[in-house]
C-alpha cells in the first residue's frame, strides 16, 4: 500500500512537472548592431540600425520552465569610414558607409516565466546563423554605392550568445502580445581574409527590441 501511494504520488508530481503549453508567434522590430574590428582599419566603427523579423515557437512547462526557438532574418553590421575617389583620382571625401551582413538565424533559448496574465521571462541561450549576403551600401555626393562582397572572405556560419527578457500580456483567451529585449555577442570571427588582412578579426554585437503576437495551444 505504501509503495502504491508513492507510485501514485510520483506519477502526479511527474505529470505536474511536464504538463505544458505551446505557442507560435510572429514578431518584428529594430536591431542596433556594431562590431569589434581588429587589424583592418584605424577608424572606429559606428552603430548600424536595421529591421529584424521572424517566427518563434515556445514551450512552457508547468514548472514554469521555458524553451524558446525560432527562425529570424536579420541584418547586422556597422558603419565604417570609407575614402572615395572618382575616376580622375580626385578625393571625394570620407563617408560613413554601412557594412551590412544579412543572416538567417536560429536562436535556442532557455528561461523561467514569472506571472500569468502579465508575465516576464528572462532567457539565455545561443543563436546559430548563416550568412546569406554582405554589402557595402550607402551614398555619397548624390551617388549610391551597392558593393556586393565576395562571401569567400567571410565565415558563413556564426555562433552568438544571447540574453533576453520577454514581457508578455494575455490579450484574449489564447492570444498574447509580447515585447522582447535582447543582447547578442558573436563568438565567431566573421572575417576570413587572406594576405594583408589575414589577421583581421570581426566580432559583431547587437541589441534588439521586437514586439509580436502569439497563439497558445
Amino acid at each position: 500500500m505504501k509503495k502504491l501511494f508513492l507510485i501514485i504520488l510520483f506519477a502526479i508530481f511527474t505529470c505536474n512537472i511536464f504538463a505544458q503549453s505551446n505557442s507560435i508567434g510572429v514578431f518584428g522590430g529594430i536591431d542596433v548592431s556594431n562590431a569589434k574590428i581588429e587589424n583592418y582599419f584605424d577608424n572606429d566603427s559606428k552603430t548600424l540600425t536595421s529591421f529584424t523579423y521572424g517566427i518563434n515557437y515556445q514551450r512552457v512547462f508547468n514548472i514554469p520552465f521555458v524553451i524558446d526557438c525560432g527562425i529570424l532574418m536579420n541584418n547586422i553590421g556597422c558603419k565604417i569610414e570609407v575614402d572615395y575617389r572618382n575616376e580622375a583620382n580626385e578625393d571625394l571625401g570620407t563617408y560613413d558607409t554601412p557594412w551590412k551582413y544579412r543572416y538567417v538565424s536560429l536562436p535556442i533559448l532557455f528561461g523561467y516565466r514569472f506571472g500569468d496574465k502579465l508575465s516576464i521571462t528572462p532567457k539565455i541561450g545561443l543563436q546559430m546563423s548563416y550568412l546569406m549576403d554582405s554589402r557595402l551600401k550607402g551614398s555619397y555626393h548624390g551617388a549610391s554605392i551597392d558593393d556586393k562582397q565576395d562571401l569567400k572572405y567571410f565565415n558563413r556560419f556564426d555562433l552568438a550568445g544571447v540574453i533576453e527578457a520577454e514581457l508578455g500580456y494575455n490579450l484574449y483567451n489564447n492570444w498574447d502580445v509580447f515585447i522582447c529585449l535582447s543582447g547578442k555577442y558573436s563568438f565567431t570571427n566573421t572575417a576570413k581574409f587572406i594576405n594583408v588582412y589575414k589577421d583581421t578579426t570581426i566580432h559583431h554585437y547587437s541589441f534588439s527590441t521586437v514586439c509580436g503576437v502569439k497563439y497558445s495551444f
